[in-house]
């Protein structure tokens, strides 16, 4: 394979002119650098490396708060997602109610029960 097939496909779905009509990813990185005074590789690798290992510091702690998360008890009922206030009511537990929609944000198990 030469070194433009190489390239060129590296490249493959990282256009400019498209990574900005998605949202401005391209220009905003080039300004970014730039503004920061990144005009060498190995500054600019540096400081994507620096980024990198940001990023996966924050999504081993999101993982984390996923995990305490789904092993929480509810303080409110017993874990099946629903309270009884009075002799003949049963109403849905709030706490249990709000956990699964932040799990089934995260795309967990967001059963009441866990």
């Amino acid at each position: 394979m030469s070194e433009r097939e190489r390239l060129y496909r590296f490249l493959e779905g990282r256009d400019p002119m498209q990574l900005d009509e998605d949202g401005n990813y391209y220009i905003r990185h080039v300004e970014a650098m730039t503004g920061e005074g990144l005009y060498d590789k190995s500054d600019i690798a540096a400081e994507l490396g620096w980024r990198d290992r940001e990023i996966d510091r924050a999504e081993q702690r999101e993982a984390e708060l996923v995990q305490s998360l789904k092993a929480a008890k509810c303080p409110q009922c017993d874990g099946s997602g629903a309270v009884q206030v009075g002799p003949d009511d049963i109403c849905q537990c709030q706490w249990c109610h709000e956990r699964d929609a932040i799990l089934a944000k995260y795309k967990c198990d967001g059963t009441a029960s866990g």
